[in-house]
């Protein structure tokens, strides 16, 4: 069954060929070389040269000349021995001489065109002979239709449940992913906010080390202060010690110098002394002044 459906196009193409080359073959064999209008019993009233030469009604003087030339070469008795070789010969030659004088041509247009639209009118009279067979070729077509629609209505349903039960696979697919994507997306957050914890406790430890070693530099700075106000105040010290030490010298040197003088005062008064009575006040009077400047 499913063979038969799935092939049911082509058995619909088949079977109209089918009906329409029979029709054709019914009509060739009972209406032999007559055309759909001949075969209906439509009369136009006058010749078809467009349709013997078989070319347009707006065919051009050189196209029409190369198709009576073929025409001609195809029907001419002594090259085509069927029995209506001559007459179609002749039909050519009359389609030919008629269309290739334009004013003749221009008469023939306008005849043809007057018994065209003459047809219409006979036509519907003349369709009553096929009525029946077009009727059950219709019907059949109908049915064939028919089924085939109802196939294609059960294959579209059978189509829209296999594409929402493709939506479906697809929709609870996405569901699937934004799931493993949320998933995957807390873990980057945790991991993130663990290297931003270790990034943060470094950089802490970082300036907690950049403050001990700043204090460092304090502490040495304010050690080499201090190191360097004891040493001016040792320097000052040490300026004020000899300045005092270079003043005892001073003062040293002037007692050495008054003892000098006291002694050269005191040396004549010496030897008067011993000659006289007034030496020995003269040596006490030397020893008090030796003695006054060295309390000085």
């Amino acid at each position: 069954q499913k063979f038969t459906m799935a092939r049911l196009p082509v058995f619909t193409l088949f079977l109209t060929a089918l009906l329409a080359g029979g029709v054709s073959v019914i009509t060739q064999q009972q209406f032999p070389g007559k055309t759909v209008l001949e075969i209906l019993g439509v009369d136009l009233g006058i010749p078809d040269h467009y349709g013997v030469l078989g070319v347009g009604h707006n065919v051009g003087d050189e196209a029409l000349k190369r198709a009576y030339r073929d025409k001609a070469l195809l029907y001419h008795p002594d090259k085509n021995p069927a029995p209506d070789a001559s007459q179609k010969f002749a039909q050519v030659s009359n389609a030919f001489e008629i269309l290739q004088d334009h004013k003749k041509r221009f008469e023939y247009d306008l005849q043809y065109k007057q018994a065209d639209e003459q047809r219409f009118l006979q036509l519907p009279q003349r369709l009553s002979k096929f009525g029946a067979i077009a009727l059950g070729l219709l019907f059949v077509l109908w049915f064939v239709f028919k089924f085939e629609s109802l196939y294609y209505q059960r294959l579209q349903v059978e189509a829209d449940l296999a594409a929402f039960e493709e939506e479906k696979r697809q929709r609870r697919e996405a569901e699937r992913q934004q799931m493993l994507a949320e998933v995957e997306r807390q873990r980057l957050q945790k991991e993130m906010a663990a290297e931003l914890q270790k990034e943060e406790r470094r950089i802490q430890r970082e300036e907690a080390e950049a403050r001990a070693l700043e204090q460092t530099k304090r502490n040495l700075e304010g050690q080499r202060a201090a190191r360097q106000m004891q040493q001016s105040q040792l320097d000052a010290l040490r300026d004020v010690g000899e300045a005092r030490r270079e003043q005892e010298k001073a003062e040293e040197k002037k007692r050495l110098k008054k003892r000098e003088e006291w002694r050269e005062k005191a040396a004549p008064n010496t030897f008067q002394g011993r000659g006289g009575g007034d030496s020995g006040h003269a040596w006490q009077d030397a020893g008090r002044g030796m003695r006054a400047d060295g309390a000085t």
